[in-house]
């Protein structure tokens, strides 16, 4: 099939996947003032696809939201505090949710008030509503949707169970997704790469599952880590954080060597420490805020992501710097973004596009500013060669 037209066409799958390292798709706007730094992707249509901007640029009029959920290819998620959730970019397999499957290139609501939490999967996405049901949308041939089948839906479908009601509680990837019920059990579902189900056993033993399976046997699950689609995580009640699936550049936090090939874990493992807090995962790299306001991170550095003036990988978890008023952070395989208590926005990594919002294109391995304090930052938010906040310069 031939793309009949950049903004509104139809690509196969491997084109989609062949750009995907091109950039992530950008048409989010706010009134209280949302910046975007970096690499706009090829599907969105504010401003023109492709452009890159290296130092925090607004874009202007449209929906104000509160939370951002980008994939980092093809669809973008926005929140608003009344419980609405919005979608806009690709949508061929129905991944916006709003059933059709015509691209959109604004937001347009998903139906529904009372949503608490979203995420988005290349071609799928899902989202929690404040009565604990879990829905599922979109692409589903490797059971990511978590059905019982392998069918595509263009509107929100429901799994079935009694789940938590805050957004910490659900979590999803491009590969399936993971939660937690009212009773501290937890959950996984979709494709098994490398163990990423947790069920203790090898991807060629259980290559995926249609219906939501339970990690082990605890009751004591207490927030899920968002991951990238082949290694997840999830924190206990005692503040514990474990881990599971492909492990590569230290990206499990095991302290083994790297490239082992006994870095990947098909059943949960735990990373020392108790005062794990706030954990997510993106490509090869996990970073969290731990209960004392400090920010780490592990994994792969090629790009100086950690934080740590270097390059070097660390399959150990270690501390940013030495500051205690990290509040929130999001990331890419190669750039950190994060901000602190008083709204100021700090950035790390890679610098390709602009996307450290530096005015130039140069790498930093330690973090650097973007926004000075201010009160009125509500988001930080990261996908593929982009960055963005909302705040005022």
């Amino acid at each position: 099939m031939a793309i009949t037209n950049k903004e509104e066409g139809v690509w196969e799958l491997d084109q989609v996947y062949n750009k995907i390292n091109q950039g992530s798709i950008w048409a989010y706007t706010g009134e209280q003032g949302l910046f975007r730094f970096g690499q706009k992707g090829v599907w969105s249509a504010v401003p023109a696809p492709g452009s890159t901007v290296s130092s925090p640029t607004q874009i202007t009029g449209g929906t104000s939201f509160t939370k951002i959920y980008p994939n980092g290819a093809t669809t973008m998620f926005g929140a608003q505090g009344t419980g609405t959730l919005y979608s806009w970019g690709y949508n061929t397999y129905g991944n916006l949710g709003v059933n059709s499957r015509t691209n959109h290139s604004s937001p347009i609501q998903i139906p529904g008030t009372t949503w608490v939490a979203a995420g988005a999967g290349i071609f799928n996405a899902g989202g929690l509503k404040s009565d604990g049901s879990v829905w599922q949308w979109g692409y589903n041939h490797q059971s990511q949707l978590g059905q019982g089948n392998k069918t595509a839906y263009s509107s929100p479908v429901q799994i079935p169970g009694s789940w938590g009601t805050t957004a910490d509680k659900y979590a999803t990837t491009s590969q399936g997704g993971m939660a937690i019920k009212t009773d501290g059990t937890l959950w996984t579902w979709g494709y098994n790469t490398n163990g990423a189900l947790g069920q203790n056993q090898a991807e060629a033993q259980l290559n995926e599952t249609a219906s939501p399976v339970q990690v082990g046997t605890n009751t004591n699950w207490n927030k899920v880590c968002g991951s990238s689609p082949s290694n997840l995580g999830a924190i206990k009640t005692d503040g514990t954080l474990w881990v599971w699936g492909y492990g590569r550049d230290g990206n499990l936090g095991q302290n083994t060597a790297l490239f082992a090939g006994t870095n990947s874990y098909s059943s949960p493992v735990q990373i020392p420490g108790t005062t794990w807090d706030i954990v997510r995962g993106s490509g090869y790299i996990m970073r969290s805020i731990k209960t004392d306001g400090t920010l780490w991170a592990w994994g792969r550095n090629i790009r100086g992501a950690l934080g740590q003036n270097n390059t070097a990988n660390s399959s150990s978890p270690i501390q940013i710097g030495t500051d205690t008023t990290w509040e929130d952070f999001d990331g890419d395989a190669y750039t950190t973004i994060a901000k602190k208590t008083n709204g100021s926005v700090w950035a790390i990594g890679s610098n390709t596009y602009g996307q450290l919002g530096q005015n130039d294109t140069t790498q930093r391995s330690s973090p650097v500013q973007v926004f000075g304090a201010n009160s009125s930052t509500v988001i930080v938010a990261a996908a593929y060669n982009s960055n963005f906040a909302t705040g005022q310069l």
